[in-house]
């Protein structure tokens, strides 16, 4: 088996973290915040051989199959409805600025390291993400409180 190696190795990896981001569905916007947060880089070019290597083990992490077809989308668990809920509540608080489920699946990232919702699958993993939303939209009620007592 011949390993590649050099401006070869490094066209095909980049190639490979394009086709997962692609795969998985993410706009740029996801996949460079997913990118900086593992990485601390802002492009993929900007990443050594190592720094490629592992991101692709990361996208695999969140479902990207290598090109294998996927399976069916799961269906969300109890938590994850719990989560959408949170999500909704809190886009009708006023407390969002984008209430997509991009937007729900950045912030998943950002706290946890899941891309994406339905890739919550640890229960510990889930309870964080419920109770930041829960103590986020008990700010948010807080203070809609105060600000009514005020005026």
């Amino acid at each position: 088996m011949r390993v590649i190696d050099g401006p070869q190795a490094r066209k095909n990896e980049l190639a490979q973290i394009h086709i997962a981001i692609s795969d998985l569905g993410w706009d740029d916007g996801h996949y460079r915040a997913v990118l900086f947060a593992k990485t601390g880089k802002r492009s993929a070019g900007d990443l050594d051989s190592t720094g490629r290597k592992r991101f692709i083990e990361h996208l695999k992490a969140c479902g990207w199959t290598g090109g294998k077809p996927r399976p069916a989308a799961p269906k969300y668990t109890r938590q994850q409805w719990h989560i959408l809920q949170l999500w909704r509540e809190l886009g009708e608080a006023g407390a969002l600025t984008d209430k997509s489920g991009s937007a729900l699946n950045a912030f998943v990232a950002h706290l946890v390291g899941a891309s994406d919702l339905r890739l919550l699958t640890a229960t510990a993993q889930a309870t964080t993400v419920i109770e930041a939303l829960k103590a986020w939209l008990q700010r948010m009620r807080k203070a809609a409180r105060s600000r009514g007592a005020s005026t």
